[in-house]
């Protein structure tokens, strides 16, 4: 991964899910700490996307950019809350660069699992959307985990297209 802060989103979380991992192996998978764990889990990694793909675009923009640049990316796409979507990517991209935007449509589309990775992206984002409104989810923890590795793939082809070259 080209993005150095991406990538160290991405790991870090990947590290507290092996946590979590770990402590599912000891603990009783029904418990109520488990299900918080999950439910942790699920923010943990949906907010990791979600900054992550932000990051990547406001890192390549803001390079070499004057202050007032910096601070519109700063509050217009850093801090501004933006479900990590495909949508949601698709559209920020598309209002940087066409180019971006084609390549990116055209390497997910020709990805072995393009199907697969976006409904785990879509299930991702979906399930914390229905926790964050109160509404009972049945996800489970190793679906967290299989839709957060799958979704990972898209914020790779998203660094490979939006190559921050200095």
């Amino acid at each position: 991964m080209n993005n150095s802060t991406a990538k160290t989103l991405l790991d870090n979380c990947r590290e507290e899910l092996e946590k979590i991992s770990k402590i599912r192996e000891t603990d009783d998978p029904l418990s109520p700490t488990m299900r918080f764990l999950t439910m942790y889990a699920l923010i943990r990694a949906c907010g990791s996307i979600e900054c992550s793909y932000k990051t990547i675009i406001a890192d390549f923009c803001e390079y070499k950019q004057g202050p007032q640049v910096k601070r519109y990316l700063t509050y217009s796409i850093r801090e501004n809350s933006r479900n990590p979507s495909l949508k949601n990517i698709t559209t920020l991209l598309h209002k940087f660069d066409e180019n971006w935007y084609r390549k990116f449509k055209n390497k997910l589309d020709q990805h072995n699992d393009n199907e697969k990775i976006k409904a785990s992206l879509n299930s991702l984002n979906n399930s914390r959307n229905q926790f964050a409104h109160g509404k009972d989810i049945t996800i489970s923890f190793e679906d967290v985990k299989i839709y957060f590795e799958d979704a990972c793939i898209i914020i790779n082809i998203l660094d490979d297209v939006v190559d921050v070259v200095k």
